[in-house]
């Protein structure tokens, strides 16, 4: 009967991740890599341009 019992432990933990402030620094900060990758191929591309 004690197997059919799920851990509670790992709903927490992963409330815990997904509520803390590392895992939304760690999205702000992709996202932030991203726009400065994005713009920097903008970048180059318009100087080939030109």
């Amino acid at each position: 009967m004690e197997s059919i019992n799920p851990a509670p432990q790992h709903s927490c933990n992963l409330n815990t991740i997904y509520d803390s402030d590392n895992f939304r620094n760690r999205i702000s900060y992709l996202l932030g890599v991203e726009l400065v990758t994005h713009f920097l191929i903008l970048e180059l591309s318009f100087l080939k341009v030109k």
